[in-house]
């Protein structure tokens, strides 16, 4: 086995100095970082192209990353699934002591955690949306630290303990949302 191939296959990252730029030739593997993710065969083809791209990043070591694209996909697939439910009337929750109604427009520019405070506002909530509320309640302030503060020690920690579980609850929401 050449060095090149030892380095991958160890997860050794490698640059290689060009003049006075440096050049990656291998990625490294967070070798400390140990997660199982869902079998990505088992998963339904929509499910698996919405986590696919994090799948991949995960693969190469990039956890982080991939953990915001799949937080990126449920929250996509959670617009959706609350612009159906708009869709067929069912847009009423509750803000404070006031019943409101949830439009399309509102819905496209909501954040993942606006479209938590409606979902687990609604006023007709079905078993989906208790599950997508705490999922996501659970998931949010982890993927906000990520954003906000992505180099803190604190936000390293958080992840490191929730990631692996927080994956498995996308992956688990996600297919319960796609029909």
């Amino acid at each position: 086995m050449n060095d090149i191939q030892f380095c991958t296959s160890s997860g050794v990252g490698m640059y290689h100095l060009n003049g006075e730029v440096y050049e990656r030739l291998l990625e490294e593997v967070d070798l400390a970082f140990q997660v199982s993710l869902p079998n990505r065969k088992e998963l339904k083809p929509k499910v698996r192209k919405l986590v696919g791209s994090a799948y991949d990043l995960f693969e190469k070591g990039e956890w982080r990353q991939g953990f915001l694209e799949a937080a990126q996909a449920l929250e996509e697939e959670s617009r959706k699934y609350l612009r159906r439910r708009v869709n067929n009337g069912k847009n009423q929750y509750k803000d404070g002591r006031k019943t409101k109604s949830v439009t399309l427009s509102e819905v496209n520019k909501m954040t993942l955690g606006g479209v938590k405070n409606v979902v687990c506002n609604l006023v007709i909530q079905t078993t989906l949306d208790s599950r997508l509320c705490a999922g996501i309640t659970k998931l949010n302030p982890t993927r906000i630290a990520r954003v906000h503060k992505p180099t803190s020690r604190a936000t390293e920690r958080r992840m490191r303990d929730r990631v692996g579980r927080d994956m498995w609850m996308i992956v688990n929401l996600l297919r319960e949302m796609i029909t």
